[in-house]
């Protein structure tokens, strides 16, 4: 321990470098295991405390058939179904960030009576007005959105004027990736809206919760074909989303940061291996006459080796704790991000 303790305090700069080396490799190491590990427990742990569908389809009111919902409530592994009336504007325009975003807006009614998916407001205005509308969280945290703030979703060449007065967590349609938004307004406002759209904006939409919701990618797929196979001139659209594939949407990104940390860090480890073997070569050879004096007092060959490998062990073993003390400092910044 002596003589390492030594070795260090001769080459400082040295141990200063390698200790940057491996504390930033420990950091991005953890903070990427850390991702991948708890994204999807996150994730499956958000749709029970919101008790969103684990899959739903959307059609318009010409397309359902009272076949549909029985195929939901007899396939194997359904435990629950519900079927709602809303608004769905297939092509709609809003701003959302920095620019115009393109995408179906489902419209629900927010005084509805729900088993699944109720509205569970983060955030919500003290007062209502005539005009008030509520938006997914994903409004504010990557839309540039605040409450009472002012929203227009053009539709049909035809605007419609709103001020958010509520953000809501969902799992299934709250995210710009998945080609759908979610949004809801109070029962007033959602029937004045209804009544100034056409027939082909009212649509129902299908829930569906399941014992085991890995297999909700198979009943999509599933209720998909059933649907195609009773199809006539009359079904003109349909849309199926599962639990799974959101997940794999929302969680893609994020998995893929991760795996690049954790990559970054792996190469830094390989690169920091590199400069410890190349650093004890030489100073078996920079030190060979220290190392003859210590034989010459006592010192065995493999006590001097043991002391040259312990100095960068300790460095190693330090440079570690401290990174990966620091990735949990920085974790929950991480984590507002995600």
């Amino acid at each position: 321990m002596n003589l390492a303790m030594a070795n260090i305090r001769k080459s400082k700069s040295a141990t200063a470098s390698l200790f940057i080396f491996i504390l930033v490799a420990s950091l991005l190491l953890n903070i990427g295991l850390m991702v991948i590990t708890q994204l999807n427990t996150f994730f499956d742990n958000k749709i029970e405390q919101l008790k969103d569908p684990h899959v739903t389809f959307v059609m318009d009111h010409e397309s359902y058939q009272p076949t549909y919902r029985e195929f939901l409530e007899n396939y194997p592994g359904v435990t629950e179904t519900e079927i709602e009336d809303i608004i769905n504007m297939d092509i709609a325009n809003f701003t959302f960030g920095n620019g115009e975003l393109t995408s179906s807006a489902i419209i629900f009614n927010a005084d509805t009576n729900r088993n699944i998916g109720k509205l569970k407001l983060v955030e919500k205005l003290n007062t209502s007005s005539t005009n008030d509308i509520f938006a997914p969280y994903s409004f504010k945290t990557n839309g540039g959105y605040e409450l009472g703030d002012h929203f227009t979703l053009t539709y049909q060449d035809k605007e419609y004027e709103y001020r958010i007065s509520g953000f809501f967590e969902t799992t299934m349609m709250g995210t710009n990736n998945i080609g759908v938004m979610k949004f809801m307004l109070p029962e007033t406002s959602y029937r004045q809206l209804a009544d100034e759209l056409d027939n082909r904006s009212k649509a129902l939409i299908l829930s569906a919760m399941m014992e085991d919701k890995i297999q909700s990618s198979n009943l999509n797929n599933d209720f998909i074909q059933e649907v195609q196979s009773q199809a006539n001139e009359s079904t003109s659209y349909i849309l199926g989303l599962d639990i799974g594939l959101v997940k794999n949407v929302n969680s893609l990104t994020i998995n893929i940061i991760a795996t690049i940390l954790v990559a970054f860090a792996t190469i830094i480890v390989l690169v920091s291996l590199i400069v410890i073997r190349f650093r004890v070569s030489n100073s078996i050879e920079d030190g060979m006459e220290n190392i003859g004096a210590l034989k010459a007092i006592g010192y065995t060959s493999w006590q001097i080796l043991s002391s040259i490998i312990l100095q960068f062990i300790l460095i190693v073993l330090c440079a570690s704790v401290v990174g990966i003390a620091l990735s949990y400092v920085l974790m929950p910044f991480f984590g507002g991000i995600i």
